[in-house]
C-alpha cells in the first residue's frame, strides 16, 4: 500500500467506523492490516524491552485521530491480556520509536507525528499521578498486621481501627493501588496497597509484567518482606 492509498484507507476507516478505543482523547481505529516494516521493529522491541514474548503478540495497523490529525501506527495486541496492557505496550513502543526517529532524517515526518500521537495514549511521565510510596516502616507494619491476623494470602484486605477484614476486590482497587504503592512481597505473596480515609487496603497480585523500559530494584525491609521499587511502567494482574 503506497502513501496515497494509505491516506485514503485511513480517512475511509475513520469516517465510516466508530473508534475501537478512545484513550486520553485519542481515537483508535484497529484494522486487520499487518504493517510491513514497523511490525518487525515492534516484535524486536517486545522481545528486548519487555517481559513478553513477541510470539504472544500481534502487531496490527491502527489509525489514530487526535485534534483533527489522522495517522497510522502499529498497535500491539497481546494474547489473553486486557486492552489496558495493549494500550500501555503500544504507547511505550511509540514513545521509544519517536525518540529514536527524532534524529533520523530518513524517517518521514508523518511517521514521527504518528508515533507522537500513539505515544500520548498514556501519560508521558510514569510518575504523573503517583502519590508516593509507602515507607519501609509502613510496609513492615502492613506485613506484621497481615501475619498477626493470619491474612497473608488473602486477595483483598482492609486494615482500619476496628481491625483486619477480608473483602471482595473493588473494581477500582487495582488502579488506585498502582498509583500509590510499589509492589511488595510478604512471605512469598505479592501485594499492592493504598490508603483511604481511616483505612489501608492491601491487594494481592499474581504477576508483574514489564511493559517496556521499566526497572525494578528489590529491597529487603524485614525478614520475609521485600519491596520492589519500580521506575517505569508495569502491568499487574490480580490474583
Amino acid at each position: 500500500m503506497d502513501a496515497t492509498d494509505h491516506q485514503k484507507k485511513a480517512l475511509a476507516t475513520v469516517t465510516n467506523n466508530e473508534p475501537s478505543l478512545v484513550v486520553n482523547e485519542v481515537e483508535v481505529y484497529l484494522t486487520d492490516i499487518e504493517p510491513r516494516h514497523e511490525r518487525q521493529i515492534a516484535k524486536i522491541w517486545i522481545d528486548q524491552e519487555t517481559s513478553y514474548d513477541s510470539r504472544q503478540c500481534r502487531v496490527l495497523t491502527a489509525f489514530y485521530k487526535n485534534d483533527g490529525d489522522i495517522s497510522g501506527f502499529p498497535f500491539i495486541v497481546v494474547k489473553n491480556e486486557p486492552a489496558r496492557t495493549d494500550i500501555l505496550l503500544t504507547s511505550n513502543f511509540a514513545r521509544d520509536f519517536a525518540e529514536v526517529a527524532a534524529d533520523l532524517s530518513p524517517v518521514p515526518d508523518e511517521h514521527k507525528r504518528a508515533a507522537e500521537i500513539a505515544g500520548s495514549l498514556t501519560v508521558s511521565n510514569p510518575e504523573e499521578g503517583f502519590e508516593g510510596d509507602f515507607s519501609d516502616e509502613e510496609i513492615r507494619g502492613i506485613a506484621s498486621t497481615l501475619r498477626d491476623a493470619d491474612a497473608v494470602g488473602a486477595e483483598f484486605v482492609q486494615i482500619d481501627s476496628s481491625g483486619v477484614s477480608v473483602r471482595d476486590i473493588a473494581p477500582w482497587a487495582v488502579e488506585e493501588a498502582e498509583r500509590e504503592s510499589d509492589p511488595f512481597t510478604v512471605d512469598g505473596v505479592d501485594y499492592l496497597a493504598f490508603s483511604g480515609r481511616g483505612y489501608t487496603a492491601v491487594l494481592r497480585i499474581d504477576e508483574l509484567r514489564d511493559l517496556g523500559g521499566a526497572s525494578v530494584e528489590d529491597r529487603s525491609v524485614a525478614n520475609g518482606v521485600t519491596v520492589h521499587e519500580i521506575d517505569g511502567y508495569l502491568n499487574t494482574s490480580i490474583a
